[in-house]
């Protein structure tokens, strides 16, 4: 399953999420919770001085609580899609051009995907039932990836992509047309 959440409070895994995105115009409200203690901070310094930030905030209530706030680079609002691979217990966050996999118990980076290996801002996430592999759809292509952080497969793809879906063994990837293509989830082939 792959949502596009919007801010608020949201229901993931058993666990409360809430996300809020702060623009440049709220630096005050950033620096406030850049000053607590607890929260984990995954920022681009070098992006932030170039472009104008936008900072996304993800507040994890479940068995455990924290706090983690991740920089982007554009005053538009980015595409944000959270995921839960309970397999691993990662709460997977896309937020524009990157896909972090951060700890359920203490919102630690276990992992991330960057502009380097993503080459458009992330629309969908999925993750096949076993909790082998992840599905990662930025814009115009698919990269599977295993649960050792490596790229199994890649898919390129003429039509944005605005949605996915895993279901019994196939990747259902919703085109900006309307029109739905389906891969077979190991390999990456199209089946229809």
């Amino acid at each position: 399953m792959a949502i596009t959440w919007s801010e608020g409070r949201h229901e993931i895994g058993g666990a409360a999420v809430t996300l809020r995105h702060l623009l440049d115009e709220d630096r005050a409200l950033v620096n406030d919770l850049m000053r607590r203690s607890g929260v984990r901070t995954y920022f681009d310094w070098d992006e932030i001085r170039q472009y104008t930030p936008t900072v996304l905030i993800v507040e994890w209530c479940g068995e455990t609580r924290w706090t983690a706030a991740f920089s982007g680079t554009t005053a538009a609002t980015p595409t944000v899609v959270p995921l839960l691979w309970r397999a691993h217990a990662w709460a997977v966050i896309a937020f524009g051009f990157r896909v972090f996999g951060l700890s359920t118990a203490d919102g630690s980076l276990a992992w991330s995907l960057g502009p380097d290996s993503i080459g458009w801002p992330v629309t969908a996430l999925a993750v096949d039932e076993d909790g082998d592999m992840l599905f990662v759809a930025p814009e115009i292509e698919v990269i599977a990836v295993e649960a050792g952080i490596t790229v199994a497969w890649e898919y390129s793809h003429d039509e944005p992509i605005v949605g996915m879906t895993w279901e019994a063994g196939l990747l259902d990837l919703e085109q900006w047309d309307g029109v739905h293509v389906w891969l077979d989830a190991r390999t990456g082939e199209r089946v229809r």
